[in-house]
């Protein structure tokens, strides 16, 4: 009896080579997409695990927040975030305890971005700044001059409080001169000097030393809530240098951090530079704006950081407000 011998079928046909090329291309365009998810998702997490280890539970729930929000069934993050948000609430009431009212209030503001109905905290944010409210209008002696009776922000010109009206608004603060004319710096002043106690449509959250005595800075959160959406925070950073040229050469190297849509601009009676910053995921974290600029020995710079992906007009205009309110 003989064997029908069967013909082999060729491995390399039509259709295969098709799904073959097809596979590839899906490869090629997705891997690259779900290896970044995973290195994102697992810098952020690392960066969570950091910010916990040193009681930073408003970073950390911003932090698992983002990973959330990426990939809910990420690790543990969503059992993490809990416990970040019940340890940022202590922290919250705490501060509220101790009269601190602005850090109170920058953490609500934190949980309320995250979670609009955890506990709480929208009743616990309306009686901070109404507790707020109070003291300014008893700061205030009056209302519109409250500002002046501080002077500046580091106390080095003390010609500010006597300034009959060129604050721009009524309700004048330290942080804001609403005018074209620079605030005298003293000969002896230090960059701790000159930051901001208050700013108008702003809470300021932190005032100190970054590297004493050459470096100090504010952060900013805006008061209004359709900003807060869009803009985390604003932070100021105040230098005093050696000299003139120093200060030049830190302006000249910041300048390389910042190169999209770059801009020369006008402010407060001096020349400055406007750029974003050289984000390499701009759709996964939306490149922040600065202005900076250089007075003599002094390098000034402020930066505003986005929750969202707002505009660039949109960014510039807050931080231009931001430079234009601390007046130096």
């Amino acid at each position: 009896m003989s064997r029908v011998k069967k013909r082999n079928k060729p491995i390399f046909t039509p259709s295969r080579i098709v799904f073959g090329v097809a596979l590839l291309v899906a490869v090629l365009i997705f891997y690259p997409m779900i290896a970044n998810s995973r290195v994102d998702k697992n810098k952020l997490y690392k960066k969570a695990g950091r910010e916990m280890a040193i009681q930073d539970y408003e970073g950390a729930t911003k932090s698992l927040r983002a990973i959330v929000d990426l990939d809910p069934n990420y690790k543990d993050a969503g059992k993490k975030l809990d416990e970040a948000k019940k340890l940022l609430y202590k922290q919250a009431t705490n501060s509220i305890a101790a009269g601190d009212l602005e850090q109170a209030e920058a953490r609500l503001v934190t949980l309320s971005d995250t979670d609009p109905d955890y506990k709480d905290v929208p009743d616990l944010i309306d009686d901070v700044e109404e507790k707020q409210a109070d003291e300014q209008s008893n700061d205030s002696d009056g209302g519109d001059t409250g500002g002046d009776q501080s002077s500046d922000p580091g106390g080095s010109n003390p010609d500010d409080s006597t300034d009959g009206g060129d604050t721009g608004d009524g309700d004048s603060d330290p942080g804001d001169n609403g005018s074209s004319s620079l605030k005298e710096i003293g000969a002896n002043d230090l960059p701790i000097d000159l930051l901001p106690k208050s700013t108008e449509g702003y809470k300021i959250i932190q005032n100190g030393w970054l590297a004493e005595p050459v470096q100090a800075g504010s952060v900013f959160i805006p008061r209004d809530a359709a900003v807060r959406k869009e803009i985390d925070r604003g932070i100021l950073t105040v230098a005093k240098h050696e000299d003139e040229k120093t200060a030049t050469d830190r302006f000249e190297e910041h300048k390389d951090a910042f190169p999209t849509e770059t801009e020369e601009i006008e402010i407060n009676g001096h020349s400055a530079y406007f750029g974003l910053y050289a984000e390499s995921k701009p759709k996964v974290f939306p490149p922040m704006a600065r202005i900076m600029w250089t007075r003599g020995e002094w390098f000034f710079y402020m930066d505003v950081l986005p929750s969202n992906a707002p505009s660039t007009s949109f960014k510039k205009q807050i931080v231009f407000d931001l430079v234009e309110k601390f007046g130096y």
